[in-house]
C-alpha cells in the first residue's frame, strides 16, 4: 500500500517503466516506485501522461487528482474496483431496472 503523495506542478512528461513512475522535467528525471505512491496531484500546463499510464496507476490503486490555479481539485481518477463497497454499488447501478431509474430521475 502506497504512502507517498506526489505533486507535479512543472512541465513534465510522465512514463511508467518497470514498476516505476518516471517524471522527466527540464531539471532532470525522477523515479518513484509505483507501490510507494498513494496519490498524484497534478497542477499546471504541459504535463503529459498516456491513458495506458492512467490504467497502470489505477491497477496499482493510485489516485490521480488535477488541481486548478487555486490548488482546488477539479478531477479525480480513482481505481474502478478498488473497494468492495464501491464495486457492489457500481454493479447494483449497472443492474438497476431502467424504469426505476427513469421514475427516480423525473422526481
Amino acid at each position: 500500500m502506497g504512502f507517498r503523495t506526489v505533486e507535479i506542478s512543472n512541465p513534465a512528461e510522465i512514463h511508467i517503466k518497470e514498476g516505476q513512475l518516471e517524471i522527466i522535467t527540464e531539471e532532470g528525471t525522477a523515479l518513484i516506485p509505483i507501490e510507494d505512491i498513494s496519490q498524484i496531484m497534478v497542477h499546471g500546463a504541459n504535463i503529459r501522461l498516456s491513458t495506458m499510464d492512467l490504467s497502470i496507476l489505477s491497477q496499482n490503486k493510485v489516485a490521480l487528482m488535477t488541481l486548478d490555479e487555486k490548488y482546488l481539485p477539479t478531477a479525480i481518477v480513482l481505481p474502478f474496483e478498488g473497494h468492495a463497497r464501491q464495486s457492489k454499488l457500481m454493479h447494483a447501478q449497472v443492474n438497476t431496472d431502467s424504469e426505476k431509474y427513469l421514475s427516480f430521475a423525473n422526481n
